[in-house]
């Protein structure tokens, strides 16, 4: 069985790192990245109380944070990882941002601060003061270059994971446009 990953070039190399040791016997990961992340702006130590629901901005603030912040958080491991910065408290984990809010409305909180990226699965209720800060980007390729659609034509691909429902949505856009979509149409 083959896995395609088409997460940005550092996401594909942590999934493998993380899962490759429990892969069962004769699964194939096939790694091929069509988008990358780059920073807009950088984290500013007023901001003491912030949102986090990107496993990007999460590892980005357990290198750079070097204060008292407090972190709501979307996902365990980003969770987990925001956790190694001994300046960082996590008061809050979620499964997704909906309940997120929900719990943070509860706790009185002033002054947050939402890092997010320039496009969000989900927009977010600001009505009762929470700030955004478009903190990064996401490029994505123009195309697959020849040997990965080499790779495409040539394996049989059985599941293709994806990022996002926006990352999803342009990989099958340059699939259509470079006319292999034929080639995964049973994944």
């Amino acid at each position: 069985m083959n896995i395609l990953i088409t997460r940005s070039q550092e996401e594909n190399q942590l999934f493998i790192c993380n899962n490759l040791p429990q892969l069962p016997q004769g699964l194939r990961i096939i790694d091929i990245p069509i988008f990358f992340f780059f920073m807009i702006d950088s984290f500013n130590k007023e901001d003491r109380i912030i949102i986090v629901s990107s496993l990007f901005i999460a590892r980005y603030l357990s290198l750079v944070v070097c204060c008292d912040t407090i972190c709501f958080v979307v996902g365990r491991k980003s969770a987990k990882i925001l956790e190694q910065n001994k300046n960082i408290k996590v008061l809050l984990v979620a499964n997704n941002m909906r309940e997120l809010i929900k719990q943070i409305k509860f706790q009185a909180c002033q002054n947050i601060v939402y890092y997010r990226g320039e496009v969000v699965s989900q927009e977010i209720d600001i009505s009762f003061g929470i700030k955004e800060k478009i903190m990064y980007a996401v490029d994505y390729i123009e195309q697959i270059d020849a040997p990965d659609a080499e790779i495409i034509k040539t394996q049989q691909i059985d599941v293709i994971l994806s990022y996002s429902a926006f990352n999803a949505s342009n990989f099958l856009k340059m699939m259509l446009r470079q006319d292999l979509i034929k080639y995964i149409n049973d994944a």
